[in-house]
Parts: structure tokens; C-alpha cells; sequence
């Protein structure tokens, strides 16, 4: 059989025939049509009029064969698709009291760098009150740590390394102020469990499909004259950190007039104190917190003006250009003349399907401007009406890096950065806005990834592009239900991370967009089977024994972890576990001798796992973690060695 050349198919050329081609053409059927037409030179009325027809198709063939910025937008509209507006940048910026006045930081406040031509605003207004964050102390299994020098340095655990129930931080603020008012903590995180990327084939952000996997509590010390001092339950205006599962704002209602100083770890000093507890579940990734920052507010990359466009001529499809680096159009507003009452305009992508009377504008992304109807299909500004806008503009280069900026506020009054810059933590980098050519490539490679569930390559890309760490993905199908059981693994210190409710929740919203129509999703976690095993190594006299221990310890666990890192891909579903890659891996160890036969040792559900030659083979939905290991070190030349079999080993 021969081979099948694929060859591709060249687009066609409609603009084929000249001016000259159709005006020979049109005066060759004349004859045709009118025999009494005999005159047909250029001074002829006739053939001055075929000219000016034969001109306009000559422009109208050659518009179809040209396809504009328009059709383009049009093209991925139909897909679903536009290109992606500038995404401006956001810190999470503290504000130090160094007085003990009470101030206010109203919403738009504009902070600026001092090397750089980066200007953010604050998004709310924020009531700076004289505060510090003196002392942070964790409190698990009932011992009090102090981890106040771990703040800015390095990290610490906010619930411990293993988080359990009861388990919390506390806050101790030294301040005079005595009223009830809303405190801004930023809490910075070493790694964020939810990823700041939307979710691929989410219009929305995972914000609204997110489901932690526990709860928190926040409380203040009260009624400290006890022998066990009273918390009671802080109300929680805002939390950005959604439980602490990423960098955020939280925002407490904070009752400081009930609050009373106590020195809670006998250290001499007395403080105010919040406490924040784990009360229910846990984390699939213990939370890692870097800072705490007090008097926070989030702040936009951008400068927000309002200013005149200029009139309108009251004549249709207007254009009134913005010559500014454009972020985000805030407000339209049309003033009228006559009365000086003004109006709000709605944006729309497209006057498709706007009326006559539709106050509707669209921005078009080629010319920056604003353009307005035709008198059919949206309204037509009446002349001499002012178009006034308000919007955010600001330059946004990947060059900077946000993380060294030096912010000084730009309101004078304040006076509150005592010459020194304000401390921010970067929540989101700034991205420009695309351009055609970039949004047909994106588009183009969004279209070559699977966005419904059909194998199971298909389940597996789309749970790990959830939005959420997952670390290994399996699925099951079960064809005479028209079931398929995904299983998954989240990413976890851990040895046997199990998922929460939470967690497998917010997986089964997500396939539930990108499955089959009929197909029905159960989401569940592993079957673990544990691992151990049991060898007696012979060393030379010249190492030392506890190293060559740790290092097999270690070589294990590492080979046996379920969770991919940087060596390894971590253990797949269903694969065996065989004593011949148990030897080879103690064998290659360097100071290892000789080594007896290792005997392995599995744990974990009935029907789960067997015993075979050389070999423990697990059920497909199951995976391994490591156990407790028996490893027997002696020196060489030393005396024989007794082995001992475990029961049931292999």
C-alpha cells in the first residue's frame, strides 16, 4: 500500500481579477444587453458609471480577501476567547504607627517607589491605630514556643509541622488603644495552597469553587483574673487568606477596650493577645508563615483620574482616544449641556446586540479609544454632550521586580514612613495586555489541551490543572455503572497524605465542568500500603555505622515515598514493590560490604495487596508509603549474622 502524502490546503486568492479585468469584462456584455450602446469610450456617461460600479466591487472583492483585527476578534469570540486586558499588580502594603494618634488611609491613597515610576493605590480606606506585634508564640501538644525570630528570617509552622486539632498561634500586641475597631493583619505564606492561576477552563476565579479542608478559629485573651484565662470568639470582618490556605488580609473585629495585658508565657512582659486555633480537620500543606504584618491593606498597581474626552459632534461611530497607558476603564459618564446632569454608559465587547436607545460604548483595543453607536445599534452622544471618563492607567513592564520596590506614600499629610520605605508583600505580578498575535497563539494552544474528560490522560491533566497541589492522579472506570472513580494524591510533606472532604470536594466541582454529559465522578483518596523493611548489612571498620544507617533509612524512604520531589516522580498506582530493587538500592550504598537477603513486610488493607516470589503486588487504586525499617549494621569479619524473617514476608 502506498504512502498517503498529507498535503495542506492552500488558502484561496478571491481577489483574482483587477480593475482593468472587470471593466474589460463588464464592456464585452454590453452588446449582450443593449445593442443600441455603441458608444464605449471613457467619455461616455455610461461607461463613466461602469467604471465607478466596476471600482466598487474591485474594493469589495479585495476587502474579502483580506481579514482585519476585526474579524480576528470576531473569530475568538466565536471561541470564547478575547484578548486578555493588562493585569495590573497588587501588594498587600503595612502602614507603621510611630505615633499614637489614630489615622485614616483613605481608599485611593497613592503610594509611589522612589527609584522607579510604579504607582499603586490603596483599594480601601484602612484606620491606622498605634500598634505593634511584639512576641508570636505556637502552642502544640501543650508546649508554648517562642518563634518572634523566626519572623522576616526564616519561617515558622503555624499549627506545627504535623497539624492536629487545638493546636494554634497567638499574637501579642503591645498598644494604649482602648476601642473596638477592625485590625488588618497581613500573613504572608512560604508556599499558598490554592495556586493565584485561574483553573484551566474556569471563567471564574477558584475563589468560588474552593472548599477548605478545615477551620479556624480566631479568639482574644479576656477575664485573665481565672486560673485559666477566658477566649472568646474574635468576628471575622474579611479573610483573603481563605483560612490561611495563601497569602492575604485578615480582618478582625477587635474589642482592644476588653482586652487586658497579661503575661502569658511568664516572661515578664505583659501584652494584649490574639490567638488563632485549628478546630476542625487539617491541612494537606501546613501552612508556612513568613510575616505578620499589622495595619494592612491591599494596594493596585495604577493611578485613578477623571477627565474630559472632549464633545461630542453627534455624529455616528465616534472615537475619543485615550492617550494614556490604559489599565482598566472604571466609568463612562456623558454630561449633558443643557442641564449638566450626567449619565453612566455600559461597556458591551460588541453592539450586536444593542438597540437604538442603548446608552452602550465599546473600547477598541487597536486604537485605545472609545467608540460609541450608530444611532441603530447603540445610542449616538448628542452634540455638545462631554464624555467624561474615569480610569486607572500606569505603565506595567516585566522588568521590575516588585519584591525590592521601595514605597513611600505620596500624601504628605500622612507623614508616617519617617523617611524609611513601607513594607509590602507582592501578591500578584503585573501582566500586559495581548495583542492579536498572542491571543490567536494562546488561543490555538488552549484548543490542543484536553478541556473534557474522555481517557484517562484527559482526568488526569485536568485534575492537576484544578487549581489546587495535586500530586498523583488515578481513575477507574467502571463501564456497567458509567462511573469512572478518580483518585488523587495531594502534594504534602507528608508520608501518607490523606485529602479532606474539602479538598475532594473542590476536585469533583472542577470535573464536573469537563465531564461527559452521562458520565457519573466519584473522587476518593489512596489506598496506602506501608512499606518496612528488614536487612543485616556488613560495613568496613573505617565507616561509621549510624551514618551507613541513615543513609539506607534514607534511601528507602526516599525509593518507597508516594510523593513526587526533585529525585524522584514519587510511587505510581499499582506498582509492585520487588525485593530485587530493594537489594540494589542497600547494595550501591557507598561502605556497604555484603548485605543479607532484605525481607519485606506489608501493611495496610485486606484484599489490597499479596505476597508472590520476590515480590509484593498491590491493587491498582493502591500505592506505597515507607514504614519502620530493621536495619542490622555489624562490622566485617565480625561474626556470622542471624536473620530473622518477619511473618508474612516477603
Amino acid at each position: 500500500m502506498g504512502t498517503i502524502l498529507k498535503m495542506p490546503i492552500d488558502n484561496p486568492s478571491l481577489d483574482s481579477q483587477t480593475f482593468e479585468d472587470l471593466l474589460n469584462d463588464a464592456k464585452k456584455n454590453l452588446p449582450v444587453y443593449s445593442k443600441i450602446w455603441t458608444n464605449y469610450n471613457e467619455s461616455d456617461p455610461g461607461i463613466t458609471l461602469l467604471e465607478l460600479l466596476c471600482w466598487l466591487a474591485d474594493n469589495q472583492i479585495y476587502k474579502l480577501n483580506r481579514i482585519t483585527k476585526q474579524n480576528y476578534l470576531k473569530f475568538l469570540k466565536l471561541l470564547g476567547e478575547s484578548p486578555h486586558k493588562p493585569l495590573p499588580a497588587k501588594l498587600n502594603v503595612s502602614f507603621p504607627s510611630h505615633s499614637s494618634d489614630v489615622k485614616t488611609i483613605l481608599q485611593g491613597t497613592k503610594l509611589i517607589s522612589k527609584h522607579d515610576e510604579i504607582t499603586f493605590e490603596t483599594e480601601s480606606t484602612l484606620k491606622l491605630i498605634p500598634i505593634n506585634l511584639t512576641k508570636v508564640i505556637t502552642n502544640t501538644a501543650s508546649d508554648l514556643n517562642d518563634v518572634t525570630v523566626l519572623l522576616e528570617k526564616k519561617f515558622f509552622y503555624g499549627f506545627g509541622e504535623f497539624p492536629d486539632t487545638g493546636n494554634s498561634f497567638l499574637l501579642g500586641f503591645d498598644t494604649t488603644y482602648d476601642k473596638k475597631t477592625d485590625l488588618n493583619i497581613g500573613i504572608n505564606l512560604e508556599k499558598s495552597i490554592i495556586r493565584n492561576k485561574t483553573p484551566m477552563g474556569a471563567k471564574s476565579d477558584l475563589d468560588s469553587i474552593f472548599y477548605p479542608s478545615c477551620k479556624i478559629q480566631w479568639k482574644y485573651l479576656t477575664n485573665v483574673e481565672k486560673a485559666h484565662p477566658d477566649w472568646n470568639v474574635l468576628e471575622v470582618v474579611n479573610d483573603s487568606t481563605f483560612l490561611l490556605t495563601k497569602s492575604g488580609i485578615v480582618s478582625l473585629s477587635v474589642p482592644f477596650d476588653k482586652m487586658p495585658t497579661y503575661d502569658i508565657d511568664d516572661s515578664g512582659e505583659k501584652l494584649k493577645w490574639i490567638l488563632c486555633v485549628l478546630t476542625d480537620g487539617s491541612y494537606e500543606i501546613p501552612p508556612k508563615i513568613n510575616s505578620i504584618k499589622l495595619n494592612t491593606v491591599n494596594a493596585i498597581q495604577g493611578w485613578t483620574e477623571r477627565k474630559s474626552l472632549g464633545l461630542s459632534d453627534g455624529l455616528p461611530e465616534q472615537l475619543f482616544e485615550i492617550s494614556d497607558n490604559l489599565i482598566k476603564i472604571i466609568k463612562v459618564e456623558v454630561k449633558n449641556f443643557k442641564n449638566g446632569n450626567s449619565s453612566v454608559w455600559n461597556h458591551v465587547e460588541t453592539f450586536d446586540s444593542s438597540g437604538p436607545d442603548d446608552k452602550h460604548y465599546t473600547f477598541d483595543i487597536f486604537d485605545n479609544a472609545i467608540k460609541f453607536g450608530d444611532g441603530i445599534k447603540g445610542d449616538i452622544p448628542y452634540s455638545g454632550n462631554e464624555i467624561i471618563l474615569t480610569y486607572r492607567h500606569g505603565s506595567i513592564r516585566k522588568e521590575f521586580d516588585l519584591n525590592n520596590v521601595q514605597l513611600i506614600s505620596a500624601d504628605n499629610q500622612l507623614d508616617i514612613s519617617d523617611g524609611d520605605s513601607l513594607s509590602h508583600t507582592v501578591i500578584s505580578s503585573g501582566k500586559k495586555g495581548e495583542d492579536i498575535k498572542e491571543a490567536l497563539l494562546r488561543t490555538k494552544h488552549q484548543l490542543r489541551l484536553p478541556t473534557k474528560a474522555v481517557n484517562s490522560k484527559d482526568y488526569e491533566y485536568i485534575v492537576k490543572n484544578s487549581g489546587i497541589e495535586v500530586d498523583k492522579v488515578a481513575t477507574v472506570p467502571d463501564p456497567k455503572n458509567n462511573l469512572v472513580t478518580v483518585i488523587v494524591i495531594p502534594k504534602s510533606p507528608l508520608k501518607n497524605p490523606t485529602p479532606s472532604s474539602g479538598f475532594l470536594r473542590t476536585i469533583q466541582e472542577h470535573l464536573n465542568k469537563h465531564r461527559m454529559l452521562t458520565t457519573q465522578i466519584k473522587v476518593s483518596g489512596p489506598n496506602y500500603i506501608q512499606i518496612s523493611v528488614s536487612v543485616d548489612v556488613e560495613i568496613k571498620e573505617t565507616v561509621d555505622p549510624l551514618i551507613i544507617q541513615k543513609r539506607i533509612n534514607d534511601s528507602l524512604n526516599e525509593f518507597l515515598n508516594p510523593i513526587s520531589n526533585n529525585h524522584t516522580q514519587g510511587w505510581k498506582f499499582g506498582r509492585p514493590v520487588f525485593r530485587s530493587e530493594i537489594y540494589s538500592i542497600i547494595k550501591n550504598i557507598y561502605g556497604v560490604q555484603f548485605m543479607t537477603k532484605p525481607y519485606l513486610q506489608a501493611y495496610g488493607k485486606g484484599g489490597t495487596f499479596r505476597y508472590e516470589s520476590g515480590k509484593i503486588w498491590i491493587d491498582k487504586t493502591s500505592t506505597v508509603y515507607p514504614g519502620t525499617h530493621s536495619i542490622n549494621i555489624k562490622y566485617l569479619n565480625s561474626k556470622n549474622m542471624t536473620i530473622r524473617k518477619d511473618k508474612g514476608g516477603s
